[in-house]
């Protein structure tokens, strides 16, 4: 796995990702896309993607996610796609994506959303 670039693993039943999922420290740290649609996932947790730095896409659609803890995408310093559409987020934290600084393209759509917190969207350029 030391030269993997892209991983697809659609059409699944995860139903959750541990932390640091791909044990990046020694194997995955060049992926660049990572497609996780029609899982079965209800939470990402804090540091999940942690250490993904030349992570530039990631699909999440199609899934059953209801809570994006608030460090979800911590240090994706490179993401440039994040797709969360046609699931069940009700809510986004303040700061969820501040460390997203290279993000161009955001997809929400179909999701429950009914609250936003302050500065939800403020460090995205």
């Amino acid at each position: 796995l030391i030269s993997l670039k892209i991983l697809r693993s659609s059409n699944n039943y995860l139903n959750f990702l541990h932390i640091n999922f791909l044990n990046i420290e020694t194997n995955s740290k060049k992926v660049e896309l990572l497609n996780l649609n029609f899982n079965s996932l209800k939470i990402i947790k804090n540091d999940t993607f942690k250490s993904l730095n030349n992570l530039n896409s990631l699909s999440l659609e199609f899934n059953q996610i209801q809570i994006l803890e608030a460090d979800s995408f911590k240090e994706l310093f490179n993401l440039e796609k994040l797709n969360l559409n046609n699931n069940q987020i009700e809510r986004l934290e303040s700061g969820l994506f501040k460390d997203l600084k290279s993000l161009n393209e955001l997809n929400l759509d179909y999701n429950n959303i009914e609250f936003l917190e302050n500065n939800t969207f403020i460090s995205l350029n």
